[in-house]
């Protein structure tokens, strides 16, 4: 070999495409956060560093110059990509201001996706071709999901292919404004989707004609929608959102009940079609063509065909199309027998996603599948094959001797893959006799069935573990769940959901000849339903198996890049683990351990999340939350105790969309989709005080979430009605949960860090009505400054408070009832003297709030008037001294 292959040969790396990948990856990251550097710098620097990585490609510093060019690749694509965007996409007009981020619009376009009936309607994927605003057309592009809202759906043909004009509300704007709340509008970015456009009646929607369209995909598309509806009409309205949800990524007919048991249970992530799906149906498939064929390059044709044609059958939503290619990547290494090299399979189709879509990479169902895949093929599979071939060791020509590790590990590897039967019949077959010595565990008794089904067992149990130790960041930052017993259920559910599923399917083909043939196999799909709620439900009654906890955020992020480090580092060195090395590794082994006991030292951390809460600052602060239509207000006292009071709760942008039927569809609440997620952001998992001004639902709905999700002190209500419907809700947690309710009255004060919380209204019987006029309204006293929240109250509460000389003056006014002509009276707001007056309420509110008369009476009186709707989350802060009004964005120009 010459020098320079010497050189080369110094340089190899096994796992090549997983370093460029790596490098490609941060490059995407460097030029997110270095937006002013333009495209033509990155492209540049790209191909000036490949061009000397292939001069100098004998030379050491060859490698360095490559992932450099990888990373200056990366930094491009990410920058083309955001620069790319056509002038005619409807999110550049609207970008623009050529169309407004919430308005009535005509749009034309073709259907570009299945039809999915809901319980309000239908919904599709509309390729737009025209947009007409203010009675001027001009051509558009770009992908906006459509939704009709009827109660029925109608026969009017609108199918794969359909060419179609119609007048809606067209949107792109964050409905919810406030830190740790996901954004629409990313979101949306993510997915691909320009905007979403709502129809009130299918009578406004004109039928044009029929595209032409691929005829096969077109009868993909018609099966799944009578698969989705022979499923609602043969199975309980559970198994059949179940069925359609986990098999064919319809999720409109999944319950909220249903979907709560599973995700509460650590489960969820079966009903959404993903890489699981994916995988299972190529292993299916491969496993059937296996018995017909041994050609690899036949394996991988006749299994990537169904594999994309089930793809599309779902929707191919992005992160279905991403684990397809992920999963065609390695059945391609699979087909050139390359099977050894997962990390370089899967990192080239990391490459290819992320050139294809860089933006994906801050997609959490991206970084999730990624990091599912990664760990189980370069971690879980590896690691039980290792463990398998220290039990079933016989003497050969690759591996003469024993294996060399611990010997518990060699005994409990021998209990579970030592078969003496088989040992026998190989060594009746060689010329020369051998002896060899076995303890398992328990003297040879697990052995049949016991052994397979103690086996699968324990590789489902590692799997799993893996898993979940290496998604802990991502499931705490997107889920703030963490399901230790998802590690036990996942294996129950596992196995009854396939038989449910197969159960199912068999009995959709046999309907189509005979109901009663399909009979026991629909009850069959029923029973294992049933059996699926029974362990997760279970499990998720304890407290340690399935909880909610806060995110480190800021400075404490770097937990998670610690962790994620720390994995990376045993994970590698799990990999270079060598169970029949003569001399045992005594260095990986210590790495090995170092790692372990830093990962569960640090899953600690993240999970019991001892530092995640802010100290206190000696100031009050009061945050108005942005929950739309309703009111949520979170305090924090100077000396760290916290107070919630009400958590918004159920609003319609239209009224018609309302259900009255008792199916709840899985749809996240303001409480669970706000509410929570701002406070988990701020790192509380504990709420000292939760306080309910009044039972209306859009105050209330959230303290339920709160209630469920964090740890709660005391509760305060103003009234307590003994059978309210709108209450009744809240008060079986707090009963459920043990959490103290106190009633408040007129006169009361609470003393909590320095603040004097003097409890203005009610007055009267505690058990009475709790309505607007009764609303509970309290008075912040910290110093010199003063805080007014006023609940719903309306004029007669108001005049009320006057005509009983209840001192209302204060710096900062909450406005009642969302700025309604209801309230806000003229001599209430001159008895306030207020210099700041907030309207919590929806950026389009469907009763018209604020009303007109009552900003100006607040700006009339010389209060500055900010709303959620318009500025997203308000923060004051005091000490008592000075005060400070903020907010979390700006009005919309």
């Amino acid at each position: 070999m010459t020098r320079a292959g010497r050189n080369v040969a110094k340089l190899f790396s096994p796992w090549p495409l997983a370093i460029l990948s790596v490098c490609f990856c941060v490059g995407i990251a460097a030029s997110s956060l270095a937006v002013s550097v333009s495209l033509w710098i990155w492209l540049a620097a790209a191909v000036l560093f490949a061009a000397a990585s292939g001069i100098f490609r004998s030379r050491r510093f060859a490698t360095i110059l490559i992932c450099t060019a990888f990373f200056f690749a990366g930094a491009f694509s990410f920058a083309a990509s955001k620069g790319s965007v056509a002038p005619d996409r409807i999110k550049a007009l609207i970008g623009s201001q050529t169309l407004p981020t919430y308005g009535i619009v005509e749009l034309t376009g073709v259907i570009s996706g299945p039809v999915e009936v809901t319980q309000f309607g239908r919904r599709f994927l509309l390729a737009a071709n025209s947009v007409s605003f203010k009675g001027i057309e001009r051509p558009a592009s770009g992908i906006v999901r459509v939704s009709i809202t009827e109660k029925n759906a109608a026969g009017d043909g609108l199918a794969y292919g359909s060419v179609i004009r119609f007048t809606c509300v067209l949107e792109r704007e964050d409905e919810f404004r406030a830190p740790g709340v996901l954004s629409d509008v990313e979101r949306s970015d993510l997915t691909g989707i320009d905007a979403a456009a709502r129809v009130k009646s299918p009578l406004l929607i004109e039928h044009l004609g029929e595209e032409s369209v691929f005829l096969p995909l077109a009868f993909v598309y018609r099966q799944r929608a009578a698969a989705v509806e022979g499923f609602r009409r043969h199975l309980s309205p559970s198994t059949a959102g179940v069925m359609a949800a986990s098999l064919l990524g319809d999720r409109n007919l999944l319950d909220r009940q249903t979907a709560d048991v599973y995700r509460e249970g650590g489960t969820f992530h079966v009903l959404v079609i993903s890489g699981l799906h994916v995988t299972f149906i190529a292993g299916v498939l491969l496993l059937i063509v296996r018995f017909f064929t041994r050609r690899r390059w036949l394996h991988f044709a006749l299994t990537i065909g169904p594999l994309w044609i089930y793809t599309f059958a779902v929707g191919a939503d992005l992160p279905i199309v991403r684990a397809a290619v992920m999963l065609t990547a390695g059945l391609f290494g699979y087909a050139m027998y390359r099977t050894r090299s997962i990390a370089n399979q899967l990192a080239f189709a990391a490459i290819c996603l992320l050139a294809w879509r860089p933006t994906g990479l801050f997609d959490p169902s991206f970084q999730l599948t990624l990091t599912a895949a990664g760990v189980i093929g370069l971690f879980a599979l590896p690691m039980l094959l290792k463990l398998k071939a220290i039990g079933s060791w016989t003497p050969s020509a690759a591996e003469p001797f024993p294996p060399n590790v611990p010997r518990r590990l060699r005994r409990f590897c021998e209990t579970l893959y030592w078969n003496p039967t088989a040992w026998e019949r190989q060594h009746s077959s060689y010329l020369w006799t051998a002896k060899i010595e076995r303890s398992p565990f328990f003297k040879n008794r697990i052995q049949g069935g016991v052994q397979r089904a103690a086996r699968y067992v324990f590789e489902g149990v590692l799997v799993s573990l893996a898993v979940q130790f290496a998604m802990l960041p991502l499931s705490v930052i997107y889920f703030h769940r963490i399901s230790i017993g998802a590690i036990f259920s996942n294996l129950w559910v596992g196995f009854f959901l396939a038989v449910e599923s197969f159960a199912a399917v068999i009995g959709l083909f046999l309907s189509a000849i005979n109901d009663t043939l399909a009979r026991p196999l629909f009850a069959l799909a029923e029973a294992c339903n049933s059996l699926n709620l029974v362990v997760p439900e279970g499990l998720s009654k304890f407290a340690f198996f399935s909880f909610r906890l806060p995110e480190y955020s800021g400075a404490g992020a770097a937990v998670y890049f610690v962790y994620a480090s720390l994995m990376i580092l045993f994970a590698f060195a799990a990999a270079r683990w060598n169970g029949f090395a003569i001399i045992r590794d005594r260095t990986i082994e210590k790495g090995i351990i170092a790692a372990a006991c830093g990962l569960v030292l640090l899953a600690a951390v993240i999970a019991l999340h001892p530092f995640s809460a802010p100290a206190a600052t000696g100031k009050l602060r009061v945050d108005v939350i942005d929950v739309g239509q309703g009111d949520s207000i979170f305090i924090t006292f100077p000396n760290g105790e916290t107070m919630l009071v009400d958590g918004g709760g159920r609003h319609l942008r239209y009224p018609d969309e309302k259900s009255e039927e008792d199916f709840q569809p899985d749809t996240a609440s303001i409480g669970e989709r706000v509410v929570s997620p701002v406070l988990w952001h701020k790192g509380y998992s504990r709420i000292d005080y939760l306080a309910a001004s009044h039972a209306d639902i859009d105050h209330t709905g959230g303290l339920v979430d709160a209630a469920n999700n964090f740890a709660i002190g005391k509760a305060f209500l103003g009234r307590m009605p003994t059978d309210d419907p709108e209450l009744n809700e809240l008060m079986n947690v707090m009963r459920i949960r043990q959490i103290p309710i106190e009633s408040l009255v007129r006169g009361q004060t609470l003393d909590i860090g320095g603040v004097h919380v003097e409890i203005l209204y009610p007055a009267g019987d505690p058990a009475g009505r709790s309505d607007n006029d009764h609303s509970l309204v309290m008075r912040l006293v910290y110093g010199n400054r003063k805080i007014l929240l006023t609940g719903d109250i309306e004029k007669d509460a108001e005049h009320e408070l006057l005509f009983s000389g209840t001192q209302l003056s204060a710096d900062v006014v909450k406005v009642a009832h969302h700025g309604s002509r209801t309230s806000s009276t003229a001599d209430f707001i001159l008895a306030t003297h207020a210099a700041w007056a907030i309207i919590s309420v929806g950026r389009h509110s469907q009763f018209g709030h604020p009303h007109k008369e009552v900003l100006d009476a607040w700006k009339n009186s010389g209060a500055a008037v900010l709303t959620t709707g318009e500025y997203g989350m308000i923060t004051i802060i005091t000490d008592g001294r000075e005060l400070e009004v903020s907010s979390y964005a700006a009005p919309d120009k």
